[in-house]
């Protein structure tokens, strides 16, 4: 009968039993331990070839990201896309009255999204010179008005400001 068996069924083993079964153990601890390299050998096989794979999904989004059609698109014409993206909203919307305690930098979203984008966002003025601020605003985002007014450069400013109280 099997071993399972045997222990449900209250088996007491014979003394030529019980004297081979520490034999047995150790044999299934050396075994254990084989199938433990084993798993750990493969553990890590396993996690180089995700970082491998990875790699190559990397390298593939960067090549397909070299044919995207935005490429081929001159700086003025994002320069004007991003103009219209800029006044459409305000360069900076700080709202810190409003339940949600809005900041909405979106210059910054756009100099973010990659390099050629920052390059195109940082030498325009313009795109900084807009804002909506809330004077009750906390002092932590005085830098972010700050590098605002500093980026619109010899700009006019287009400002909206709020005070409630």
């Amino acid at each position: 009968p099997l071993t399972s068996e045997k222990l449900r069924a209250g088996y007491v083993p014979s003394e030529l039993e019980a004297a081979q079964i520490p034999y047995l153990v150790q044999h299934l601890r050396e075994d254990l331990d084989r199938y433990d390299e084993e798993i750990a050998g493969l553990q890590q096989a396993l996690d180089e070839l995700k970082e491998k794979r990875a790699e190559v999904k990397r390298h593939l989004v960067e090549q397909r990201g070299l044919l995207a059609p935005i490429r081929k698109l001159p700086v003025e014409v994002l320069t004007i896309i991003f103009n219209f993206y800029c006044s459409s909203t305000y360069a900076l919307s700080i709202n810190v009255t409003h339940p949600s305690r809005v900041i909405l930098p979106a210059t910054l979203d756009l100099a973010q999204t990659c390099s050629r984008w920052r390059k195109i966002v940082m030498s325009q003025p313009v795109l900084w010179s807009s804002l909506y601020i809330d004077l009750d605003i906390p002092r932590r985002i005085y830098s972010l008005i700050h590098l605002y007014l500093r980026k619109s450069a010899h700009v006019p400013l287009n400002l909206h400001i709020e005070a409630l109280e």
